[in-house]
């Protein structure tokens, strides 16, 4: 592969996610990247109204004159033919959320670079920041890889670890690592490119896989243990969502406390902790409720939820 003299690398951008904006803004402002093109899913109706909202990433490229391109098919011939008239150096890709066909992998001078949120080749697949939550990690972090064909299998180009928080949410981890890649991107494409950085085969062996998350994953399973479900709290936020029903309706937990003192109630079971705070039962240990959801109301809090709930205590969720 030819290296790239010192003219600015011309990178177009594709991604989809609003915590994607400031890793386009850290590449927009750096002096030696050009992007000329961001590529992003099509607009589409949102909320109850169904009303079109242009998304944060589409406004901020045309905010800074920007050519946007938002196609349906993005491996198909005209499609192709329009992404290569920006004589690319390299596509650089975070939340796309579409594969990519080889034809369209072949067109920059560079390839395309990944940027996927875990260690790979832990958690191949679309959602590994909340897969990385539900199975209990203290550690994460991001990885930069060069894409081929497979479903995230690509050669490592770089990658940068952090912890998990205690008590951290999937948006809460995913807007620290979008921090972490709008502070590294700009000179780790400058480094591929002018190669400093050489792409290194992951280790199939130690490769895992996450699933496209629907909206039947949140609801919770009450015989499993406090931590465990907390965790799906926690992975859930903010979607699907980890919920139970109660008395019918749905009902999402939206924080809530692990304890592993064992409730003398059976597990789905509601009681009061200290007389005033709504908990529930697990196979092993408790939940305590913070806030709380009903279907069609507000978010409350869990003393809130309980006072205007009178028949709380002993009522079973299922």
């Amino acid at each position: 592969m030819t290296k790239k003299p010192l003219e600015k690398i011309r990178v177009i951008f594709m991604g989809s996610p609003d915590a994607a904006v400031k890793v386009l803004a850290a590449l927009n402002e750096d002096e030696r990247i050009e992007v000329p093109l961001v590529i992003t899913k099509p607009d589409k109706p949102r909320g109850r109204a169904q009303k079109v909202i242009i998304a944060k990433i589409k406004q901020y490229a045309l905010d800074h004159g920007i050519k946007v391109f938002q196609p349906d098919l993005i491996n198909i011939e005209e499609s192709l033919a329009y992404v290569d008239t920006f004589d690319s150096d390299l596509i650089f890709l975070i939340g796309y959320g579409k594969i990519l066909g080889q034809e369209l992998l072949n067109l920059p001078r560079y390839g395309c670079i990944n940027l996927h949120g875990a260690l790979l080749p832990k958690y191949r697949g679309p959602a590994p920041i909340q897969a990385s939550i539900l199975h209990g990690d203290t550690e994460t972090g991001i990885t930069y890889m060069a894409m081929d064909e497979g479903l995230d299998t690509g050669d490592i180009i770089d990658q940068v670890k952090i912890k998990i928080k205690k008590n951290e949410t999937a948006d809460e981890l995913q807007l620290r690592l979008a921090n972490l890649v709008a502070k590294s991107v700009a000179q780790v494409i400058v480094d591929y490119v002018s190669g400093k950085l050489i792409a290194k085969p992951q280790d199939k062996s130690q490769a895992t896989y996450c699933h496209i998350l629907n909206r039947d994953d949140g609801k919770i399973d009450w015989t499993e243990d406090a931590k465990s479900i907390h965790d799906k709290i926690r992975a859930y936020t903010s979607w699907p969502g980890a919920f139970t029903y109660l008395d019918g309706h749905r009902l999402k937990i939206l924080q809530a406390e692990p304890h592993q003192q064992m409730a003398k109630q059976k597990p789905g079971v509601f009681f009061l902790k200290d007389d005033k705070e709504p908990a529930v039962a697990c196979g092993s240990g408790y939940l305590s409720l913070k806030k709380l959801q009903l279907e069609g109301k507000k978010a409350i809090s869990g003393e809130e939820f309980a006072r205007g709930y009178g028949r709380l205590a002993l009522t079973r969720c299922r």
